[in-house]
């Protein structure tokens, strides 16, 4: 049987697909990370990123050499997409030799410019639900609340395309998990309050990066019974907004490039009581772990469907999350439902297919 080659062109990639990519023997996959051209100037970090998830690689390949070799080619960043372009480029080079491709959507939202179409040249593109389906399907529809409209190129013909499958990496969501605050660092007898920023991000404008730190630090002050726990994404600059919090001893400020790189996301959400965002995934796997979700929004940019989003009166938004969290569990259960379908699954369901494929299954 050939082969499963796994290309890794983005920082990203690696969560995404690594669920995957350990389904398989060693002798079943190639996985090619682009560190040289992909991750962009994150090299060191994403040679302990790949590290840290046990994942043998090779950096370049000889496509043309190797061919043969292959049976289908999974990314997980392809599209028309400018930062995409690498994976882009691999998935036509193997559609002109008739090589299956199969690219798995990344990030609860993907940007489109509006007066330029987003365009997928994958043969099959994995998706985590049905808004996400209905989104670049259905011209009539909108994945976001409409405030904004995004041009869609794939007509609803084109469905089949566009299959259903969750996330692989929300598969561990659904598996029980005792997490111990002290192991991160965190007091066993204080309530948890974790903040997942994103001000790397073109949406928002200083400004409006400046007034989330603004409030969120009003609340630390306010609430310093409470132990605040702030995940940086790899993107940030730690000192931009965040310097503020390291002198606070409730505060706990996470760089995902720095010594405490090793401490996961879904640990930490497991031990939060309640989970501030900004735009961001994390919101959901929050919200699939029954955690209370408070989105901060002071931007004029859309959020998701079916989550509320705050701007004002978040003092009181806090207290009640705290107070009664099970209200806003049951606020965000249409959001689970329509951002993403399955129930830790995703991988086996991913799995069976690709092999079916290899086989020559259709």
């Amino acid at each position: 049987m050939k082969k499963i080659l796994f290309y890794l062109h983005r920082i990203q990639d690696v969560s995404v697909l690594s669920p995957l990519i350990y389904s398989f023997s060693p002798e079943e996959i190639i996985v090619q990370a682009d560190l040289k051209k992909g991750f962009k100037g994150k090299r060191k970090y994403g040679e302990r990123l790949l590290k840290h998830y046990h994942i043998d690689y090779i950096e370049e390949l000889s496509f043309k050499k190797e061919k043969d070799k292959v049976g289908i080619i999974i990314t997980a960043s392809e599209s028309s997409m400018r930062t995409h372009k690498n994976a882009a480029l691999l998935v036509k080079k193997a559609r002109k030799w008739k090589i299956p491709t199969l690219t798995l959507q990344h990030g609860i939202t993907h940007e489109i410019n509006k007066n330029k179409p987003l365009k997928f040249y994958s043969d099959l593109i994995a998706l985590w639900g049905p808004y996400q389906r209905d989104f670049f399907c259905n011209k009539e529809y909108s994945l976001l609340e409409k405030r904004l409209f995004w041009r869609r190129t794939n007509s609803s013909t084109d469905k089949k395309r566009f299959i259903i499958a969750g996330a692989p990496k929300f598969d561990s969501l659904f598996q029980p998990k005792e997490v111990d605050k002290a192991s991160l660092g965190i007091p066993e007898d204080k309530r948890v309050v974790s903040v997942f920023t994103n001000t790397h991000w073109y949406r928002y404008s200083d400004e409006e990066n400046q007034r989330f730190f603004d409030k969120v630090e009003s609340l630390v002050k306010k609430f310093n019974d409470l132990f605040w726990v702030f995940k940086l994404h790899p993107d940030e600059k730690p000192d931009a907004y965040h310097f503020r919090f390291y002198n606070h001893n409730h505060c706990k400020v996470i760089y995902p490039r720095e010594e405490e790189f090793e401490l996961d996301t879904q640990d930490i959400l497991r031990v939060s009581d309640v989970v501030i965002v900004m735009l961001s995934t994390v919101a959901l796997e929050a919200a699939i772990l029954k955690k209370p979700v408070i989105s901060i929004n002071f931007t004029n940019q859309p959020s998701y469907r079916d989550l509320l989003e705050y701007r004002n009166h978040i003092d009181e938004v806090l207290i009640e999350a705290l107070k009664n969290p099970q209200k806003f569990i049951e606020q965000q259960r249409a959001f689970v439902e329509g951002y993403h379908l399955g129930k830790g699954n995703a991988v086996s369901y991913l799995k069976e297919m690709i092999l079916d494929i290899l086989k020559g299954g259709k």
